[in-house]
């Protein structure tokens, strides 16, 4: 039987800042700059982890944040 896919590549951004021990406020503050990518899912702003990792592996220093 084969694993689900749990999709792990999102975050909020609670959970973003305990993980890298940061304020919630710097991290929202970093999506709104574009520091984080960031994606909405049903009006929640979400840390995008996959896209934060793509953005390092080819050395990008800004990303869309998440629309209000």
């Amino acid at each position: 039987m084969s694993q689900p896919d749990l999709n792990l590549d999102l975050c909020t951004i609670e959970a973003f800042g305990r993980m890298c021990v940061l304020p919630d406020e710097v991290v929202a503050e970093w999506i709104e700059v574009g520091v984080l990518p960031s994606r909405s899912i049903a009006g929640i702003c979400l840390v995008d982890l996959r896209r934060l990792f793509a953005a390092q592996l080819y050395g990008r220093e800004s990303v869309s944040a998440c629309r209000k």
